[in-house]
């Protein structure tokens, strides 16, 4: 009877010490950037994108998916880039290019792209000049 109470015991501490470091890493996960992925393999015919993790985890993007703990949605796959939709803390949209670094050991390096769009132009009108084709009887005058 000791040793199943020694069981449980341990069966308890395990489940509570995997719990918590499983909360740690879910609240690690929530914080990561798309600076912290490593861009791993790309397919551009298929739409699928293959990363390492900031924790080392693999992570398979197909176009549309999202990654939650970067807070971007893969829009495109290219031959050596992939192309995301951000939304940033204060809620500005952005485009993000996800480019494969030359060294495997280094994350990918991001570029983005504000997607405020711009200012609508003004548009001036301006006064338009009608040309008139002459009349037959002015053409047969100046022969």
């Amino acid at each position: 009877m000791a040793a199943d109470a020694t069981t449980a015991t341990a069966t308890a501490t395990a489940t509570a010490t995997a719990t918590s470091a499983s909360a740690g890493a879910s609240a690690v996960a929530s914080q990561a950037r798309l600076e912290d992925f490593h861009l791993l393999a790309l397919s551009p015919s298929e739409g699928v994108a293959v990363l390492r993790g900031p924790e080392r985890r693999l992570v398979t993007l197909r176009i549309g998916s999202m990654l939650p703990s970067a807070r971007a949605r893969l829009v495109q796959v290219l031959g050596d880039r992939l192309r995301f939709d951000t939304v940033d803390d204060k809620g500005i949209r952005q485009t993000a290019w996800m480019i494969r670094s030359t060294d495997p050991e280094q994350p990918a390096q991001v570029q983005r792209v504000s997607g405020n769009p711009p200012s609508p132009a003004v548009a001036t009108a301006r006064p338009v000049e009608t040309i008139v084709p002459a009349t037959s009887a002015a053409k047969s005058s100046n022969k």
